[in-house]
């Protein structure tokens, strides 16, 4: 008896978790969360949205994931995949094409100094500039970074302007406005020097610093 009670409850927690922890259509998701989606990743293909109680998330097939509360707010963003993604494949690319290291190797033959410091040069400008652009549309686009206090986005623009912001998460208190915190997560450093490292800032909800986390 005790064996039939004990697999009856099992059986109905699956049940439950299975019907809070399903895949839905966006239209499923409520209308806060679905401006959200078309106002701020309308170019980007979506793989799956699930349904977790109290919670839905929407995963991209880039790889960047979005969190919203039972309401249809938002509480994250989270891109920090697809931007290092992004970093390691342009880093992949950086290595100089067939074609160009041709005309480098011609150049120097010639022993045309001007030619391969230009050709060169040039290749560097290009790679730096594909990189970049590559990065940003992984990043968290900034019509999102807009919406947090302004606190924060002069923070932001003060010690990280043109960095990127990989992920940003919001922790709201019902209880007691003010109470709440903001994460935001900068990818900073690879634009000036190719180097790779997050740092993680904290704020008040209403965008008052905290600290480097």
């Amino acid at each position: 008896m005790k064996n039939i009670v004990s697999t009856v409850f099992v059986s109905a927690i699956c049940l439950v978790s299975c019907m809070n922890d399903k895949a839905i259509t966006i239209d499923r998701l409520p209308q806060d969360a679905q401006d959200f989606v078309t106002s701020h990743f309308a170019d980007r293909q979506i793989a799956r949205i699930e349904k977790d109680w109290p919670e839905f998330k929407v995963k991209f097939v880039d790889g960047c994931k979005l969190e919203f509360d039972s309401k249809g707010n938002w509480t994250k963003v989270d891109c920090s995949k697809v931007v290092m993604r992004a970093l390691t494949a342009d880093k992949a690319t950086s290595a100089p094409a067939s074609s160009d290291a041709a005309a480098i190797q011609t150049a120097a033959a010639a022993q045309d100094a001007a030619a391969v410091q230009t050709a060169a040069a040039a290749q560097d400008a290009a790679a730096i500039q594909t990189a970049a652009a590559a990065q940003d549309a992984a990043a968290v686009p900034e019509s999102v970074v807009a919406l947090l206090p302004a606190g924060v986005a002069q923070y932001l623009a003060r010690y990280y302007t043109g960095e990127d912001v990989m992920e940003v998460k919001l922790e709201r208190r019902a209880i007691k406005i003010g109470q709440g915190k903001i994460e935001v997560k900068v990818c900073s450093g690879t634009k000036k020097n190719g180097e790779r490292r997050s740092i993680e800032l904290e704020f008040t909800e209403d965008g008052k610093f905290l600290q480097i986390d």
